[in-house]
């Protein structure tokens, strides 16, 4: 009996998965773990460019320098679709060139749906760039401790018309930008 024990391997049921259902459940994972699952296999790696979630968690100290992660994941996938975008800020000072305009301008062309800003609780707040009104395909907004860009004056459409969740926690918002529409 006991020679019988470790003989029978669970199969790998992972691998017989079709891509698609792979690359979802790597959506879902944070980007640091989704990242890990690339030493699996050589399918593994190009299965991990495919995903349409990126997200950072940067809200410890002495994590990896996000900023840098960013541009480099976003220069590497050029031409990759990016369903839904996550990054927390929580020790990045205001003056710190964060260059999420830049990144704002890169997921609108990617048609980003899911915008996830949250820049920590602190006495001070990072002004989002006005490039968030490009993002025409925005679905779902969350955004913390942060300024919110005025709507253009000359903006002829209405700015994020997809638009059907926001969540806003302690954002500074003009009143002009609430009374734009009105």
């Amino acid at each position: 009996m006991a020679a019988d024990v470790g003989t029978d391997l669970p199969c790998d049921r992972l691998s017989d998965l079709p891509d698609a259902i792979l690359v979802s459940i790597l959506s879902l994972l944070r980007l640091d773990e989704a990242a890990r699952c690339t030493v699996l296999a050589p399918r593994w790696r190009r299965l991990f460019s495919s995903t349409l979630l990126l997200d950072f968690n940067a809200n410890m100290p002495g994590r990896v320098d996000v900023i840098g992660t960013v541009n480099s994941i976003l220069a590497a996938h050029p031409t990759a679709p990016v369903r839904s975008f996550r990054a927390g800020w929580r020790y990045i000072p205001p003056e710190k060139d964060l260059s999420s305009g830049g990144w704002l301008q890169e997921l609108a062309r990617r048609g980003v749906e899911e915008l996830s800003l949250d820049f920590g609780f602190h006495d001070w707040h990072h002004r989002i760039p006005v490039s968030l009104f490009d993002c025409s395909s925005l679905k779902r907004l969350r955004a913390s401790a942060c300024t919110f860009p005025d709507v253009p004056t000359a903006a002829a459409a209405p700015p994020l018309a997809r638009l059907t969740e926001i969540e806003l926690n302690d954002v500074v918002v003009s009143d002009a930008s609430v009374n734009w529409s009105a």
